[in-house]
C-alpha cells in the first residue's frame, strides 16, 4: 500500500508451473492499462520466452549485462523488441539472451541495478520471468531488485513444503512477496457454480 509497485517478478519452485505463462498473461493485462510495458526474460541458463512470441534469442538480457559498456547504447540495440499482441498498445520485449558461464554473478552486478533503474525510467510496468527458485539462486537478486514478488504454485506438481521453503527463504533475502497465484487446479468442483 505505501510503495508504487512498477517492477515485478515472478517466480515459482520448479520449473512446469506454468511462471512463464502467468508473466505473459499478465503483460497482455497490463499492455491494456499502461502505455509502455516491458516483459524480460531473466531466466539467464534456460530462457524460452521468445519461443512463445517467434522471436530470436540472438540479443538479450545476458548481451545487455555482459557485453555493452552502457544500458542506453544496449537498448538502442536490438535487444528490445516491439509486440503486436492485440492489446491496446504494444508490448516490449527483451528475450534471455546467449547463455552465460556466471548467470548469477551478472544478476547480481550493478550492471542489472543500472539495467533496472533505466527501464523504471523508460516504461510504465516491468515483468520479471525468473527461473524456478529450486532449480539456481538466480532469483534472490531479481527478487531484491524488484518491488515486488508474485510466487506462481502448480496445484498438481507443487511440493508444498519445498514451496513454502523457497518463498520464506527469498523473503528472509528481503523480497516483498505481493501475492501467489495457483496454477492447474482442477475444475470439476467449480463446476456447479454458474456464473
Amino acid at each position: 500500500v505505501d510503495r508504487k509497485i512498477k517492477v515485478i517478478n515472478v517466480v515459482s519452485t520448479i520449473s512446469n508451473e506454468g511462471k512463464s505463462t502467468v508473466s505473459y498473461e499478465l503483460a497482455k493485462v497490463c499492455a491494456d492499462k499502461y502505455k509502455k510495458v516491458l516483459l524480460v526474460d531473466c531466466d539467464l541458463r534456460k530462457g524460452n520466452l521468445h519461443h512463445k512470441f517467434l522471436k530470436n534469442n540472438d540479443v538479450g538480457l545476458s548481451n545487455i549485462l555482459a557485453e555493452f559498456d552502457d544500458v542506453y547504447t544496449a537498448l538502442n540495440s536490438d535487444a528490445i523488441k516491439m509486440i503486436e499482441i492485440g492489446s491496446i498498445h504494444p508490448l516490449y520485449f527483451i528475450s534471455a539472451g546467449p547463455r552465460v558461464p556466471k548467470p548469477l554473478e551478472l544478476l547480481s552486478s550493478n550492471r542489472f541495478l543500472k539495467f533496472l533503474q533505466w527501464v523504471r525510467k523508460e516504461f510504465d510496468f516491468v515483468i520479471l520471468d525468473c527461473p524456478p527458485a529450486c532449480a539456481c539462486s538466480d532469483s534472490v537478486p531479481i527478487s531484491n531488485a524488484s518491488d515486488g514478488t508474485l510466487y506462481v504454485i502448480s496445484c498438481k506438481d507443487a511440493d508444498k513444503r519445498k514451496a513454502r521453503i523457497k518463498i520464506h527463504e527469498l523473503e528472509r533475502n528481503g523480497a516483498n512477496m505481493i501475492g501467489l497465484v495457483l496454477t492447474k487446479m482442477e475444475t470439476k468442483s467449480m463446476d456447479d457454480y454458474e456464473y
